[in-house]
């Protein structure tokens, strides 16, 4: 029996299940990223400031407070949207090879961190169609393995705390 309104060649597709469960680690990771910027604007005090962290991982820093750039590899998803910070390599000089989607690239034109008081902060400027220098500012927080901070959008004139979690590849 065929059913009404339906045309059969619009039915649903079964979704395979490797991509169903990448697309479920994403909303999952946009969901926690959003309870933490959400957490963010409701007690800006309750996110902590990490002076110090022991190397915890291979690659880490050898010397105590010598905060590990390595860390910053690897693909960061923003909570409100698809933007995607991917940072494939942190060269001991502070430049960052990075890249930025939304979802589609997006010219990154300078992309630095720094040691900040034993942690990492990282900087990126964004140059493209409607990214005039756009920019992040945001601390990594090694407790929670998150990017927090501000996004500059000049084009608008406003500016977002926004936070990032890291895509589990």
């Amino acid at each position: 029996m065929a059913s009404i309104g339906r045309n059969p060649a619009q039915a649903k597709q079964p979704v395979p299940a490797r991509r169903h469960r990448r697309w479920l680690a994403i909303a999952f990771a946009v969901v926690a990223v959003a309870a933490l910027v959400w957490g963010m604007r409701r007690a800006p005090e309750a996110v902590p400031v990490v002076q110090e962290e022991p190397p915890s991982r291979p690659g880490a820093a050898a010397r105590s407070g010598q905060p590990d750039p390595g860390r910053l590899v690897g693909s960061w998803l923003r909570a409100d949207g698809g933007y995607v910070i991917a940072v494939e390599a942190a060269t001991a000089d502070g430049r960052l090879d990075a890249a930025y989607y939304n979802p589609s690239p997006i010219n990154v034109a300078r992309a630095e961190w720094r040691d900040a008081g034993g942690g990492l902060d990282v900087f990126i400027e964004l140059r493209d169609v409607n990214y005039p220098g756009a920019t992040y500012t945001l601390r990594y927080l090694p407790d929670r393995d998150l990017l927090v901070g501000q996004y500059v959008q000049p084009l608008v004139g406003e500016t977002f705390e926004v936070g990032f979690a890291r895509l589990q590849e």
